[in-house]
């Protein structure tokens, strides 16, 4: 067994950086004396200015032997915290610069990323027949490629390219005899050199919404805040009016107003250290409650001698007066002898398109439509959805709405009334004939 020792390593910046392709030097950075094998640089250094987390970098072993070498090993392990070998390889391409012109048995370097938590690299090289390296011979052998994993927020962080401890594999070197050549292998540092104290937090600062600035006397608002900066974590403390509002200590609080009116709302937050930020506020208009909900054709009457077949003819489905309309399903029928349904169009409600289910038949004239609304429409009037015909014929046929139904957000139904429409291209003219008067008086 080769006896190693780990001497004492000078502290030299070198930052290889992008690496492609294999490393060949002319000669080595720092020289050390036969016999030897050593980690150049010798000491990797980083800081949070020149360096992050992704970064990637390389180290190089080089060997300084006097006598007659035919084979080697390297056994290079490192804190798999930290870093992560992402490539390696000799360095002049299929062989090493030590064995470059020679014949060699070798497999590339071997990575191994699982070995206890820590990572290794295994490089090996033996020349072919009786061939050997004459002594005293000094060049390189492997490249690795590193990335780095871990960045300290505070503090230092240290390890070491270690070629001499005896794990996970050791490191040797042969002579042509295959007898162990004695040298010395010295290792190199790694060090990322972090802040020495946290940097202090942004301002602690906090911005708030609301669902909607206007609701009628029954719904509710949902009101969310948006803290940052300070030193989390965060207590909240809603204002209704000026005056804190008993339970609502969480980052959203929704609001049910028991009267019409206006009314202003803002939070408080409080971080970890006591320092209190207070928001903007926000005014909300309060309505009187809706009433006398309703779904009806628009227009109601669409009388027009001009329309004749072949012509298109547009209605939509609206509703009004309500408050939480989570889902609408009507059920509208015609006389398909006078008009054909040939198209349906999505309508946005208050900035959203519903989900729908539409069926229909124009042979016997209806279609049934389904809208589901993923937040709930409030409003005094709303077009839900449009419905092309093509005229036919002349005639007249009620756009009579069936089946109709409204429901919350809960699913609950929402009592309303139906106002059906008409369509007519013809007008019935009549004729009144032999009028006799009541008295032969006159005026």
């Amino acid at each position: 067994m080769i006896l190693k020792k780990t001497l004492a390593v000078l502290t030299v910046m070198v930052l290889l950086l992008n690496f492609s392709g294999f490393l060949a030097q002319a000669g080595p950075s720092v020289p050390h004396t036969a016999d030897s094998m050593w980690v150049e640089p010798t000491s990797v250094v980083f800081t949070t200015s020149n360096a992050s987390v992704g970064q990637k970098f390389n180290v190089t072993v080089w060997m300084n032997i006097t006598e007659n070498v035919f084979s080697y090993q390297i056994g290079l392990h490192y804190n798999r915290t930290q870093l992560m070998c992402t490539r390696a390889g000799y360095t002049a391409g299929m062989t090493s610069n030590y064995f470059k012109t020679h014949t060699t048995s070798s497999e590339p370097p071997i990575i191994d990323t699982s070995t206890l938590g820590n990572g290794s690299v295994l490089a090996f090289e033996t020349l072919e027949g009786n061939d050997f390296v004459p002594g005293p011979h000094c060049d390189s052998l492997v490249w690795v490629e590193f990335e780095i994993l871990q960045v300290p927020s505070v503090g230092n962080l240290t390890s070491t390219f270690d070629i001499s401890t005896e794990y996970p594999s050791n490191t040797w070197v042969l002579d042509q005899d295959l007898n162990n050549i004695n040298f010395v292998p010295y290792n190199a540092n790694y060090l990322f050199i972090g802040p020495s104290a946290p940097p202090p937090p942004p301002p602690l600062t906090v911005s708030i919404t609301a669902s909607s600035t206007s609701v009628y006397l029954g719904q509710s608002v949902v009101f969310s805040s948006y803290p940052s900066g300070g030193y989390p974590s965060y207590s909240y403390q809603w204002f209704l009016n000026a005056t804190a509002s008993p339970g609502a200590t969480l980052i959203n609080w929704t609001w049910t107003p028991n009267a019409t009116g206006s009314a202003t709302v803002y939070v408080q937050v409080t971080d970890s250290s006591s320092q209190t930020i207070q928001s903007t506020s926000i005014t909300v208009t309060v309505l009187p409650a809706l009433t006398g909900a309703k779904i009806y054709v628009d227009p109601s009457q669409i009388i027009d001698l001009s329309l004749g077949p072949g012509s298109i003819v547009s209605i939509n489905v609206s509703v009004a007066n309500v408050a939480t309309l989570g889902a609408c399903v009507f059920n509208i029928t015609y006389d398909p002898t006078v008009l054909t349904w040939t198209g349906f169009d999505l309508l946005p409600a208050q900035g959203q398109y519903p989900t729908f289910a539409i069926t229909g038949n124009s042979s016997t004239g209806f279609a049934w439509v389904s809208l589901y609304y993923l937040t709930p429409i409030s409003a005094l009037l709303q077009p839900l959805t449009g419905l092309r015909f093509v005229v036919n014929s002349y005639g007249i046929t009620l756009l009579n709405l069936t089946d109709t139904h409204l429901y919350d957000q809960n699913g609950n139904p929402i009592v309303h009334n139906t106002f059906s429409g008409i369509f007519a291209n013809i007008i019935r003219d009549v004729a009144v004939t032999n009028v006799v008067p009541a008295l032969p008086w006159v005026y």
